[in-house]
């Protein structure tokens, strides 16, 4: 598998694994079922990890900035409708609040950045490699 750098886009020997979440493991998915998918192993190199660490630096916080600002315009819809007396409507807001949070998280992605892990280190595929490769000499 060939490790390729996610902030310079090209090919290093070693470097800082990113976190394989939800995200990443969806858009290997999505890839693996279009058949496009490289198999690449994502790393940051030595010389782009500050500069990856401050892009998800920035993710992180407009991730809270958004959750504020839904929560915030939450609360004040509830306010006003208990205000109003128009209990009715509720269940309305309620459906209108879920939607601008999934609408707020389809915008987050947008911003999305990887986490990189904090030390060089065997990715998780590579240590069950390792293991299997153990078990099977063992027998």
């Amino acid at each position: 598998m060939v490790k390729v750098c996610i902030v310079g886009k090209e090919q290093v020997k070693s470097g800082y694994p990113i976190k394989e979440d939800a995200v990443i493991k969806l858009v290997r998915a999505f890839k693996e079922k279009l058949k496009i998918s490289t198999g690449n192993e994502l790393v940051v190199c030595e010389k782009h990890l500050e500069e990856a660490k401050k892009k998800r630096k920035e993710f992180e916080g407009s991730v809270i900035k958004l959750v504020a600002l839904v929560s915030v315009i939450a609360v004040i819809a509830i306010v006003l409708a208990i205000l109003n007396n128009t209990f009715n409507l509720l269940p309305a807001t309620f459906a209108l609040l879920f939607l601008l949070g999934l609408l707020m998280v389809v915008l987050s992605l947008f911003k999305y950045y990887p986490a990189v892990e904090d030390r060089l280190e065997p990715t998780s595929k590579e240590v069950k490699k390792s293991i299997s490769a153990r078990k099977k000499s063992r027998r």
